[in-house]
C-alpha cells in the first residue's frame, strides 16, 4: 500500500483503453473490478466465476467468501458497479463460459500440475497492471493497490466526505486504516492552507 496512490479519471479512462494481447480481456475485468470495488487483489484474484455469474448472468452482486477476505474474519457481498457488470459480462461471455462456477474467476495462463485452472497470481497481476500504467502514462507510485486506493478517493468524496461511511465502504476494521488511505488529499490541504 505504502507508496501507491490513486489514478485520476483521465488515467482510469486511459489505463481501460490500454489493455492489449490475448488476455485483454480478463485483464481489463480484473482493473475495472478493482476500481469499482476496492477490494483488496488477494480477494479479487481469490474470486471464483460463481462469486459473480449464475444462471447465464452477471449478477448484481460480488459475493467475497470470507476465506479470501482480509483476516478471514467475515465474508461479504458487495453491489456490482454497471460498468464492472458490462465488463465481466463481456470477458466471462467470451472467455469463461464453459467453466465451472468453482473455477477462478480470473484464470493463469498457466494451469496446475493436473491440468486444473489456476487463479492469476499476485506477481502476475502487478506487472500486467504496471505494464499497462506505463503504457497508459501512469507511471510514478502505482501498483495493485493505486485500484483500491481510487475507489477509497472516489467513495470518500460520493459519501461527501464522510470518512466513518468510507471506513464501512473500505471493510476497515479501524479508522486509522482509513485515514492513511486518505493521505494522498494532502494537495487539497495545501491549497487551502495558501488560500487562507
Amino acid at each position: 500500500m505504502r507508496g501507491c496512490r490513486p489514478l485520476t479519471d483521465a488515467e482510469i479512462s486511459r489505463v481501460t483503453h490500454a489493455f492489449e494481447g490475448r488476455y485483454a480481456r480478463r485483464n481489463r475485468a480484473f482493473f475495472i473490478l478493482g476500481v469499482k470495488t476496492g477490494l483488496r487483489c488477494h480477494e479479487l484474484l481469490g474470486l471464483k466465476l460463481g462469486d459473480v455469474w449464475r444462471g447465464g448472468r452477471v449478477l448484481d452482486r460480488v459475493y467475497v467468501r470470507r476465506a479470501i477476505t482480509k483476516g478471514q474474519r467475515t465474508g461479504f457481498a458487495l453491489p456490482l458497479h454497471p460498468l464492472a457488470a458490462s465488463t465481466l459480462r463481456s470477458y466471462i461471455k467470451k472467455d469463461c463460459r464453459s467453466r465451472l462456477a468453482g473455477a477462478p474467476l480470473f484464470c493463469s495462463a498457466k494451469s496446475g500440475l493436473d491440468g486444473d485452472l489456476r487463479p492469476l497470481d499476485r506477481s502476475s497481476a502487478w506487472r500486467i497492471l504496471k505494464g499497462v500504467f506505463r503504457r497508459a502514462g501512469a507511471e510514478g507510485n502505482t501498483g495493485c493497490h493505486s485500484m483500491r486506493k481510487t475507489f477509497c478517493k472516489k467513495v470518500y468524496h460520493a459519501l461527501g466526505n464522510d470518512l466513518v461511511a468510507t471506513q464501512v465502504a473500505m471493510h476497515h476494521r479501524a479508522i486509522t486504516s482509513t485515514l492513511r488511505y486518505l493521505s494522498f488529499d494532502s494537495g487539497r490541504v495545501e491549497a487551502a492552507i495558501l488560500a487562507a
